[in-house]
């Protein structure tokens, strides 16, 4: 009986050997849902990619860490992998594994406004938009994007304090993605803000998972995860059935919308912004929701 449990001991000990152990960030704030898809999308991916690489165990680091420490973090080794917008500086600081998580969608943004000024937006051309005062994330890239299309986007240092000052009336419209906008609306504590039902700005970006440049094992094997569920046509369910995702999708109604469509000066020469399996157009995710 002992030598029996001394062989399981030891084999217990040599699975535990070979385990990757990975750590990724936590949310910026406890009640953000964002990250959820990206933790599940995650190991979706690592599973597919079981066969070919060792065990693995995921672990969420302690800290919460807005995007510019995340980077700084990830070079540091305290973490393995995040997830954030790509920009050419950032694939520069970090590997990128260049399948875009959302297939494009983060580059869908909708306005998030004070109800008082709801109507002026709704009447706003391209022109009065951008002299709107819009704010966003000091360290996120649609900062400068916008900035760089001729908005009138000022930066902000704490997420959740946008939507405090947007309901003061201190600025005029919030940009959020198609899977953020309703969501935190609808959860934060600021009753006097909607979504604008008539405005649609597009910038091409993708959202790609980044490990640190020397771990190229880890970003090997999370590439070829998610080009199985690119191929087999998963990731894109994946995507659309996720949490409320189908459901925010619907009732964004993009194809009635006023669609602005912007440059994106910050995406690398890399940016598989050619290939049609990692992107939905708007006319794909009506159909999709049908």
């Amino acid at each position: 009986m002992i030598r029996i449990l001394a062989i399981l001991f030891a084999l217990l000990m040599s699975h535990a050997s070979v385990a990757q152990v990975i750590y990724h960030p936590r949310p910026e704030f406890a009640e953000d849902q964002r990250y959820t898809y990206f933790k599940a999308l995650l190991h979706k991916a690592l599973q597919n990619s079981r066969d070919q690489f060792d065990h693995y165990e995921l672990f969420e680091v302690q800290s919460r860490m807005q995007q510019k420490r995340q980077l700084l973090s990830l070079e540091q080794g305290h973490i393995s992998v995040m997830w954030t917008m790509t920009s050419a500086q950032r694939e520069q600081e970090a590997l990128a594994i260049r399948v875009p998580l959302m297939m494009g969608l983060m580059g869908y943004r909708l306005l998030v406004v004070n109800d008082a000024d709801r109507q002026a937006i709704a009447q706003a051309n391209e022109a009065k938009l951008k002299a709107m005062t819009s704010f966003q994330g000091h360290d996120w890239p649609d900062l400068e994007i916008l900035k760089a299309n001729g908005y009138n986007t000022k930066p902000f240092s704490f997420f959740l304090g946008l939507y405090k000052q947007l309901s003061l009336r201190k600025f005029d419209f919030y940009p959020r993605g198609i899977l953020e906008a309703y969501r935190e609306v609808e959860v934060g504590q600021y009753k006097n803000l909607s979504v604008d039902q008539s405005k649609l700005l597009y910038y091409p970006t993708a959202i790609y998972f980044f490990v640190a440049k020397d771990n190229t094992q880890l970003a090997a094997r999370i590439e070829v995860g998610l080009q199985a569920m690119v191929e087999s046509g998963d990731l894109e369910k994946f995507l659309i059935n996720y949490g409320t995702h189908k459901k925010d999708l619907a009732r964004a109604a993009l194809n009635k919308r006023t669609l602005y469509t912007l440059r994106n000066p910050l995406l690398s020469e890399e940016t598989p912004i050619n290939d049609a399996r990692y992107w939905l157009t708007v006319d794909e995710i009506q159909a999709l929701l049908k």
